[in-house]
């Protein structure tokens, strides 16, 4: 078994636990690098051992190797921010389906199978990004955001997403037979109990929608390099951190982006832009796996970006495109 893996399993029923770092990273002693690296563990607050319940307590190890605790707050999907109407739409604008808030628009243009299209979150362009594809009925994207106009303009239909499947959907089959097998354990009063182990894990939030307005690649307050690699689209955070999808599994999926897709690594630098404003931080970790909050389930994601988020990343950001600052 992957050694995150067993690590994560150890760890995800504790009390405040979110997730970890899949690559080593220097350990921390208040927010100064010690010299020493180790296992990264994210926590939504840092307590005193002796506030813990016993097995609540994360292990000062890992097979050998440190394990350093580091709050980052609770990681939640990102909701929503203001903005007016553009024609033509450009990059980083309100934008969203009809049926939500609003989101920032990600990047135009992205290409598959010949189509132009335009990319960002799946939250942002679903009523509900735990559907399929084939259940999303209701397909007007507007700009703005129906947060910020009632009225607002339908600018595409959406086309497609990747399903964000929660961490406790499994085979309703297999759920039936560990029960009844628990059950008939307790009847002759064994002590054993069988689990369903079953890790759903997810690498993107991402959806498309066709634009059926003029849509632009410039960014609204032309503050991004629109040539500058991409390195992924924004779509959670906390008070601490933004977690970034990465584009490479965008491409896996047969998309094709307008410029170069960056590989990250902790200390690059990173810029995108929103509605409320643009935004240059740095990497803290390179490949995370981390639980994201979405309000109605909770969903694993695995080798996610985290950025440091010093109270400018908020609602509205989900959707965001980042590039590498070269």
């Amino acid at each position: 078994m992957d050694g995150n893996l067993k690590l994560y399993r150890k760890l995800r029923g504790k009390r405040g636990f979110v997730g970890l770092s899949k690559a080593e990273q220097p350990v921390l002693a208040e927010g100064v690098e010690t010299g020493e690296t180790g296992i990264r563990v994210y926590v939504r607050r840092k307590l005193p051992v002796s506030l813990l319940r016993k097995q609540d307590v994360i292990p000062s190890e890992f097979e050998g190797k440190r394990i350093d605790v580091v709050e980052i707050g609770d990681v939640t999907a990102l909701a929503v921010d203001k903005t007016e109407r553009f024609r033509p739409v450009p990059i980083g604008v309100s934008v969203g389906h009809v049926s939500i808030t609003a989101c920032s628009l990600g990047i135009y243009p992205i290409y598959k199978d010949g189509m132009v299209l335009v990319g960002g979150n799946a939250h942002c362009y679903t009523p509900d990004p735990s559907l399929s594809p084939e259940q999303v009925k209701e397909r007007r994207i507007v700009q703005p955001g129906r947060y910020h106009d009632g009225s607002s303009g339908i600018v595409g239909e959406y086309f497609w997403h990747e399903k964000i499947v929660p961490v406790d959907e499994g085979c309703p089959i297999g759920k039936a037979v560990v029960n009844i097998l628990n059950f008939l354990a307790k009847l002759v009063g064994s002590g054993t109990r069988l689990s369903l182990e079953r890790e759903n894990m997810n690498y993107i939030d991402f959806a498309v929608y066709v634009p059926t307005v003029t849509h632009t690649d410039e960014v609204a307050d032309g503050s991004i390099d629109v040539s500058a690699p991409m390195v992924g689209f924004l779509f959670a955070g906390s008070s601490e951190v933004g977690v970034i999808c990465k584009a490479k599994y965008v491409v896996d999926r047969g998309f094709t982006f307008n410029v170069p897709v960056a590989e990250m690594h902790s200390g690059d630098k990173v810029k995108g832009c929103s509605f409320w404003c643009n935004y240059e931080t740095v990497v803290t970790d390179e490949s995370a796996m981390l639980q994201v909050n979405y309000g109605n389930f909770v969903a694993l994601f695995d080798d996610v970006v985290l950025v440091k988020n010093e109270d400018i990343i908020r609602g509205g950001w989900s959707g965001t495109g980042f590039r590498k600052v070269r």
